[in-house]
């Protein structure tokens, strides 16, 4: 046996042996000379059948016809080794994406001999990386359409700020086409393009550049593009953040938004506070002058008329003193009602000027305890009219913003309102105590006094509108008018509920205040 064939049964043990990968040789012309099992394995040829055929039919027609088989060989013979992937045909004509390396074979004088062909099935490699491939393609595809219809501008960097991604959106905003933009770096691409268009290049570039270097999530900035020249243009807001995983690691993405709507209602709303401003200036003025015109009013209310009155009310008693005996009993009378009416004239003036300066008053805001006033205006009721008993329920710790002396004020008249008209009740009641509701604290002064007509409730706070005759109840029908205005100033509401013979309830508002839910009970 010759040392030659010992080694043709050693290599064909050698190559039958290695299951994963087929392997031949062949000779110069390309006709098998050796081949293993993964032939079988990996083409569908039996060991026998593949022997002395030409290894070029397991190229595909179109390689053939190009003649990537000789090619193939010539890279080889040229040097030393030709690798390649591409799909091949099995025997049953169906196809396989193989990985295969063709080596050149030599004899001891460096004749060729022939070559050696390994080959290893990557098909569902190949197929995998298609099916990605395509899918980053579909993927791309409709990126690219949604944000070429969307109307934010985008624009992708990479790490060295070199635009490698751009939408229609940019395009439009700026007036420059996408193949002048991609590729640039972006400092030399605001340099050499977008000055023209935008106000202020200098610092649209240092803020972009101030934008790269920063790590933060997100930077914002607003940018004014200049339009047509017969425009006047518009606004888009710039944000930018990093990019910080996939291939455009260290780069950012900027994404650009059409402002200018909102630039310009901001201007109109600007525009309208300027008008704003100078109409409240020009009813400040308009104000200060009625405020002018009300001191003058108020006093003459106090000077010019009190000194008739001085006279009528000085005269009248003179004549009462004097001439007591003089006058029938109608005389006397007569003089009765015109002394009653100077008084009534008298406590009118004092209303109106104590209504003046409610309205007028500057508010001084603090932290008032109304519970307490409460108590106290209370017994300085009982003192006053020791004569009655009525039962006072006053809910402790009330407590609101505002101003005392107002509040002191409005409470006053609220509790001597219920005093007052709680009298002809001999088990009279007054309570003071706030009710909670989802738009605030609601607080009141209840009694079980005489009451009031629903049907007359809109002249509750009208001044001078009384709802019981001066026979019955003495009054000027100020009281409630003046608590009106304090908790309007309070910026509260007011409003009263009440049955005739069963007593009434004025409800009032102050925003701010803080209450518990304490209860008390006192009789006085």
């Amino acid at each position: 046996m010759s040392h030659t064939s010992t080694n043709n049964r050693f290599l064909s043990h050698v190559f039958d042996s290695i299951e994963d990968y087929a392997i031949f040789t062949t000779d110069p012309d390309g006709v098998v000379t050796m081949c293993n099992y993964g032939i079988t394995r990996l083409l569908g040829y039996p060991k026998e059948r593949f022997l002395g055929t030409n290894a070029s039919m397991i190229f595909t027609p179109e390689n053939r016809r190009d003649r990537v088989p000789e090619s193939e060989m010539e890279a080889a013979r040229s040097t030393g080794r030709a690798m390649d992937d591409r799909w091949h045909v099995r025997q049953d004509g169906s196809r396989i994406w193989v990985n295969g390396i063709m080596s050149d074979l030599r004899d001891d004088e460096g004749r060729l001999t022939g070559y050696v062909k390994v080959m290893r099935d990557r098909t569902e490699e190949h197929q995998t990386q298609m099916a990605l491939r395509e899918s980053e393609a579909k993927y791309r595809s409709l990126l690219d359409d949604v944000l070429d219809t969307s109307a934010v501008g985008v624009i992708i960097l990479d790490a060295g700020f070199e635009v490698v991604w751009i939408n229609l959106a940019i395009e439009r905003y700026f007036g420059v086409s996408r193949e002048r933009l991609l590729g640039r770096v972006k400092r030399e691409l605001v340099e050499t393009h977008l000055r023209y268009v935008v106000d202020e290049p200098a610092d649209f570039g240092e803020r972009l550049l101030a934008a790269y270097r920063s790590n933060s999530d997100e930077e914002r900035f607003e940018v004014h593009v200049r339009g047509d020249d017969d425009g006047d243009g518009y606004w888009l807001e710039h944000r930018s953040r990093p990019i910080r995983s996939g291939p455009f690691a260290g780069g950012r993405i900027e994404q650009y938004y059409d402002i200018t709507e909102r630039k310009r209602s901001e201007r109109a709303l600007a525009d309208a506070r300027d008008a704003l401003d100078s109409q409240v200036q020009e009813r400040t003025a308009d104000l200060l002058a009625v405020n002018a015109e009300l001191e003058s009013f108020n006093y003459s209310v106090s000077h010019d008329l009190r000194a008739p009155l001085r006279g009528l009310t000085g005269f009248s008693q003179i004549l009462a003193e004097e001439y007591h005996s003089q006058l029938d009993e109608n005389g006397r009378h007569y003089l009765k009602r015109v002394s009653g009416a100077a008084e009534r004239m008298g406590e009118l003036i004092d209303a109106l000027l104590a209504l003046s300066r409610v309205s007028r008053a500057e508010l001084r805001i603090e932290d008032v305890d109304l519970s307490d006033l409460v108590e106290r205006i209370a017994g300085a009721l009982s003192v006053r009219d020791a004569g009655r008993s009525v039962e006072f329920v006053v809910e402790p710790g009330i407590a609101a913003r505002g101003d005392e002396r107002l509040l002191r004020v409005a409470l006053e008249n609220l509790l001597g309102n219920a005093w007052k008209f709680s009298s002809e009740n001999p088990a009279g009641r007054i309570e003071f105590g706030v009710q909670r509701s989802g738009d605030g604290d609601v607080y009141f002064v209840r009694d079980n006094g005489a009451g009031f007509d629903m049907a007359y409730v809109d002249k509750l706070f009208t001044p001078f509108q009384r709802l019981h005759s001066p026979r019955d109840f003495a009054g000027t029908g100020i009281g409630l008018a003046t608590v009106q205005r304090i908790v309007q100033r309070h910026g509260g509401k007011i409003w009263g509920e009440g049955e005739v013979g069963s007593g009434a309830t004025i409800y009032f508002t102050l925003p701010g205040v803080q209450t518990t839910a304490a209860r008390v009970s006192k009789r006085t």
